[in-house]
């Protein structure tokens, strides 16, 4: 697929989801203080959060944060950080969206790694209000958040273009991966007993993986787990729709969670949830 036609995509997505979820937030456009991006496909200049802002109806004033390089990881960091960002007030957007059948070469790209992205990856887009005061209705609130870069492990994941395009790869060393950033986690002790996770579903081996080195109970990763045989992965934006999983089928007021997402770097993002109706 043509550049083009990947930041047409991107650029479409967000636009749709940053409008719903101001509309389901009950904030207006010009209330938005900041506004971030997310998305990994579709390259231009100037930036997704320039070429949304207008169409959203944003101040001119808005303080934007770009981010493409996150890949996966992206929705749990540009959550955490929207979380440091808000004030009073102040509300931040974020918005993702992805285009991933723009990284599908297939007639080159026929290794068992490759074959496997091409049947979990798609395209979607995600937004999110993020405010400093509790809003009116239910929300999940970020209480705390943590950020942990895997050393030596900057080719486990990565991508690479070349005059075919956008390719995305992937190491063996991924998946094993997981296992050894999970129980970095700080707050991971012996009373820690999340009842929901809000986990990026790159894969249901990277959810088992997530239970297995104690990051949450299986059960409580139901959400992810019906985002992927629903929805697939797409990129970074998948974080906020396993999110809003939790409003549909939501958990007891007070209860404790963790939001998760892995990507390149080898890079875990995550956060202490609680959901609060």
């Amino acid at each position: 697929m043509h550049n083009d036609a990947a930041v047409a995509g991107v650029l479409d997505l967000v636009l749709q989801a940053s409008r719903r979820a101001m509309e389901n937030a009950c904030v207006r456009p010009e209330d938005i203080a900041t506004f971030v991006t997310i998305h990994a496909t579709g390259h231009e200049h100037p930036s997704l959060a320039d070429h949304a802002a207008e169409p959203l109806g944003l101040r001119s004033d808005v303080a934007i944060v770009p981010m493409t390089e996150l890949a996966c990881a992206g929705g749990a960091h540009a959550l955490a950080l929207a979380a440091r960002l808000a004030r009073p007030g102040e509300p931040v957007l974020v918005g993702g969206g992805e285009v991933l059948s723009s990284s599908f070469q297939l007639q080159r790209d026929v290794e068992v790694g490759h074959m496997g992205f091409k049947f979990l990856f798609g395209d979607g887009g995600t937004a999110a209000v993020v405010t400093a005061e509790r809003p009116a209705g239910p929300c999940l609130e970020i209480l705390d958040s943590w950020q942990y870069r895997l050393p030596g492990s900057l080719d486990f994941y990565r991508s690479r273009a070349d005059r075919w395009g956008i390719h995305f790869d992937s190491t063996p060393e991924a998946l094993a991966a997981v296992g050894k950033v999970v129980p970095e986690i700080p707050w991971l002790d012996d009373d820690w007993d999340p009842q929901f996770g809000i986990v990026h579903p790159g894969s249901k081996l990277i959810l088992d993986e997530v239970t297995a080195h104690g990051g949450a109970p299986y059960d409580a990763l139901r959400y992810s787990r019906n985002e992927l045989e629903n929805s697939g992965n797409y990129g970074g934006p998948t974080l906020l729709g396993v999110a809003a999983r939790a409003f549909d089928d939501p958990p007891p007021s007070g209860a404790d969670g963790v939001a998760m997402s892995f990507g390149p770097g080898f890079r875990l993002e995550t956060s202490r949830l609680r959901y609060l109706a």
